[in-house]
């Protein structure tokens, strides 16, 4: 008997340490499966060399600490590292630190998965510096709390870094205050009409140092019934996401870095 207790304890112990992000996330997956889409894993430093977006960068490449910083610098600011993010921002009441890195809250203005409707998204983003992986789980959103942090982003979105998606939230031209007004009298009426089901999403580097690869997995929280119209759906969006690349990710990283002088990026002249 003892022995057998032995065993297990054993077996207990071999097995890989897994934090509660990551617990919840690959719960989400096992009980959702016909709302998990994924993009195929992704050899950054070939979309470097063969895509038109690094054309003026001479060899370009990222070792996998880097392609890691860039996935840090898009859990804080994704609107810069993504096309489709309008506009975040991080709770900074909400950030502590945790044994494998770090967590916070952040919220977000982007399209729904399903209607491409501008819709609020709020996220608890574990950073986990050991696996390098970034966990983002769905979380109740407070929509007072969201417009008090995402109205002064947008402003900035528009007016100081001329934002061409931000500015298509407004109805026609107008003046920084004009656009505050606006902004602060139909928030609610803009961007919660839609209320989409909560994801998750973990978005990792695998590979090798010198031979970087992405992942990406999204998991919709949804109970809702699988129609043959859904089905359909879900097929498409699945193939659309399965073949996208992270190439403004990796665009914004090497900008960043250029400017930062931490790297001598060579253009081509």
């Amino acid at each position: 008997m003892l022995t057998a207790f032995n065993h297990d304890q054993e077996k207990q112990l071999a097995r890989p340490f897994i934090h509660s992000a990551e617990f919840e996330f690959q719960v989400a997956i096992e009980k959702h499966p016909e709302q998990v889409f994924a993009k195929r894993t992704t050899d950054v430093n070939a979309v470097l060399q063969t895509h038109d977006a690094f054309k003026d960068f001479k060899d370009p490449k990222f070792d996998a600490q880097e392609v890691w910083q860039g996935l840090k610098f898009k859990a804080e600011q994704p609107h810069i590292y993504t096309i489709p993010i309008v506009a975040a921002a991080v709770i900074e009441s909400s950030r502590r630190k945790t044994s494998y890195g770090e967590v916070f809250d952040r919220v977000s203005l982007q399209p729904s998965w399903t209607t491409n409707a501008l819709v609020l998204v709020k996220e608890e983003t574990h950073i986990d510096e050991k696996q390098k992986k970034v966990t983002f789980l769905g979380r109740p959103l407070d929509i007072e709390e969201a417009k008090q942090l995402l109205i002064p982003e947008l402003i900035s979105e528009m007016f100081d870094k001329k934002s061409e998606k931000a500015l298509k939230i407004l109805p026609h031209s107008m003046n920084e205050t004009e656009a505050l007004d606006y902004l602060s009298k139909h928030f609610e009426a803009l961007f919660t009409k839609e209320r989409p089901a909560s994801f998750h999403v973990q978005h990792g580097i695998t590979g090798y140092e010198d031979k970087p690869q992405e992942t990406w997995v999204l998991v919709r929280l949804t109970e809702a019934p699988i129609t043959f119209e859904e089905q359909q759906a879900n097929l498409q969006l699945k193939e659309k996401i399965a073949s996208s690349i992270s190439w403004k990710l990796y665009l914004e990283t090497l900008n960043t870095f250029e400017r930062a002088s931490s790297k001598p990026f060579l253009r081509n002249l």
